[in-house]
């Protein structure tokens, strides 16, 4: 309200200063100035509305309208307006025998400032109409670098249609032959405007965070159209396959679809999805890589952020990273060995090390070393059991199938036009398939990152990366508070979902789970959250407001007094987010929550993808 209060300020001293520049100069008989400053006026206007100047724009309309008053009540009292400008006219003498003169007398001066308010009365008009649906969805700013970017960006996919076939063929960043016109970029689709039945849609700059409970809509409101409608590659993760059920059909005419189920089962996959093969060694190919793949292992883990279980952990990735440098070397068959019985593949892993002799064969030595050699052996029993966990999926015949002929590239994904990565992670074996999963959404981040980082150089526009991670906790535990502050300026779009923030804060601790609604940008709350704790921590991060406060009191002897004050009370009390009834959603940018209508990717999926584009 501060926001809207300066520019409403604003907007009293702009009206103020051109009415009565325009009195001035009409009581100088000055009629030539009469034009341009109207002029000024109406262009005043419309920056006001292209810089987001809600407030400024509504209170001039107000403005005027009791200007119109005013002058309509004054030229009934004067007898009319031609009457007065005839009179004006014999004042002033014989009419002026070409246009310059004539912009000296007051019939001419406001006859062309008529003209010039027809002409301008349509960009009015739409200055107003834009301002006032602005008001209503509760905008007060307009990103106009966003804008620039999405006009950019729809300039850009209309020349490559239009352009020589050839050269697409040749352009790395171009879509792929029969893709369609990517959509402007957008984020997550949270739902529509009760008011213009327009979508609403999060800011894919920042991290969009979804809490709802099991059967709150999260996956047909928002999980399914977000999927649907992402501008540019999207990776999916779910319990189960019911997004790319709902999706596939409308990714695939965009895109390729893929589908990663690192247990290997690749039965349910429907017609024209392809079954990933990947692993976690096609990330490795040096020491340093090697180590960044391990640590990516380790996150995965349940207990990766107990400061009780840091030594077992730290020792259990050093001993990963050496098998996974010294598997790039020989290929994923000897990983896979490996991984069931390390301490009996030491010495063939030794071997395999002086066989490929350098600084990077030394460091792996040397932490194979002080693994193996310089442990006690109850030591060592636990840091292989430990490191036995990075690999649970591995002792799977299926995950043994998925891990070997790769056909899935990363940094290929992150260039196509709109591929789709969905990945299933079936609730009873999430921390078996974790590690794998975790791994394969930070070598896609990775690389996401570095295409962005060379795009950058040259200005080259790209649609994000969007990650859509169901029960984000469970089935894809990447370290989201860390990259949930970084993601969007770097093109990923994140949306995360979960039942509640008690997973946030079992998963990453009380203090960084907590804090995940002061880093994400917006916030999507959904019908049935229930847990207190939640509740209450959502109401306060979303923050209080100022309510204007009347007090009337009656003395004994009757006299009245009248007091004025203000007093703080939540924007969102946590008693109305559990009563949220079924079919809206509370939707939160910055400090601002308005309501919207849920949408139904099932029963409107037309109309979802209608209104993306």
């Amino acid at each position: 309200m501060g926001r809207i209060s300066r520019q409403v300020g604003d907007a009293a001293l702009f009206t103020g200063t051109m009415s009565l520049t325009q009195g001035a100069a009409r009581f100088a008989s000055v009629w030539w100035l009469v034009p341009p400053l109207s002029a000024a006026y109406h262009l005043g206007v419309l920056l006001a509305v292209l810089s987001g100047r809600v407030g400024l724009v509504l209170a001039v309309m107000l403005a005027e309208a009791g200007w119109i008053v005013v002058a309509a009540a004054q030229g009934r009292r004067d007898g009319g307006r031609e009457r007065a400008l005839a009179a004006a006219a014999d004042e002033w003498g014989a009419e002026q025998p070409h246009l310059l003169a004539g912009l000296r007398g007051p019939a001419r001066g406001h006859t062309l400032a008529l003209g010039l308010c027809w002409i301008t009365a349509p960009l009015q008009a739409a200055a107003y109409r834009t301002a006032w649906d602005q008001a209503r969805q509760g905008i007060t700013a307009v990103d106009l670098r966003a804008v620039y970017e999405a006009i950019r960006t729809e300039r850009t996919a209309t020349d490559t249609q239009t352009s020589d076939p050839g050269a697409a063929a040749t352009a790395t960043e171009q879509p792929t032959a029969g893709a369609a016109a990517p959509f402007p970029p957008a984020g997550a689709f949270l739902g529509f405007d009760p008011n213009t039945g327009g979508a609403v849609r999060a800011n894919p700059r920042g991290a969009c965070l979804v809490i709802g409970p099991p059967g709150s809509g999260k996956t047909d409101g928002v999980i399914a159209p977000s999927v649907a409608t992402a501008p540019g590659p999207v990776v999916s993760t779910s319990i189960k396959w019911d997004v790319l059920a709902a999706t596939a059909e409308t990714r695939r005419g965009r895109g390729r679809a893929w589908a990663y189920d690192p247990g290997g089962d690749e039965s349910a996959l429907p017609e024209g999805v392809s079954a990933v093969h990947w692993s976690p060694l096609d990330s490795v190919y040096d020491w340093e890589s090697a180590l960044t793949v391990a640590a990516r292992l380790r996150q995965a883990l349940p207990d990766a952020n107990d400061p009780r279980a840091a030594h077992w952990l730290d020792r259990a990735q050093d001993w990963a990273a050496v098998l996974l440098y010294a598997a790039s070397l020989r290929g994923v068959e000897e990983l896979m060995r490996w991984t069931r019985r390390p301490r009996a593949a030491t010495e063939e892993i030794r071997a395999v090390l002086d066989a490929n002799p350098g600084e990077d064969a030394d460091m792996a030595a040397d932490a194979l070393a002080a693994v193996v050699d310089d442990t006690e052996d109850r030591e060592r029993s636990g840091v292989e059991s430990t490191m036995s966990r990075l690999w649970a999926v591995y002792k799977l015949p299926g995950g043994v199938r998925t891990a070997k002929g790769t056909n899935f590239s990363p940094a290929e994904f992150v260039k196509s036009a709109a591929d789709t990565l969905y990945i299933a992670v079936p609730s009873e074996r999430t921390h078996v398939y974790a590690p794998a999963v975790v791994a394969l959404l930070e070598a896609i981040r990775f690389e996401q990152y570095r295409r962005y980082a060379e795009l950058a150089k040259s200005d080259t526009p790209s649609s994000p990366v969007t990650f859509v991670l169901d029960e984000v906790a469970n089935t894809a535990p990447i370290d989201v508070p860390a990259i949930a502050s970084e993601a969007g300026g770097q093109r990923l779009h994140l949306v995360i979902a979960l039942q509640d923030l008690a997973q946030a804060r079992h998963r990453w601790g009380q203090d960084r789970g907590s804090g995940l609604l002061t880093i994400v940008g917006t916030k999507v709350l959904l019908p049935g959250i229930v847990d207190p704790g939640s509740l209450e921590a959502i109401s306060l991060a979303i923050g209080d407001y100022q309510r204007g406060q009347i007090t009337e009191n009656i003395s004994d002897d009757g006299r009245r007094s009248t007091s004025y004050g203000q007093t703080r009370e939540r924007s969102i009390p946590p008693s109305r987010i559990a009563r949220l009834p079924q079919g809206r959603v509370i939707v939160v940018e910055g400090a601002r929550p308005h309501e919207i209508t849920a949408a139904r990717w099932h029963a409107e999926a037309d109309r979802i993808m209608k209104a993306a584009k």
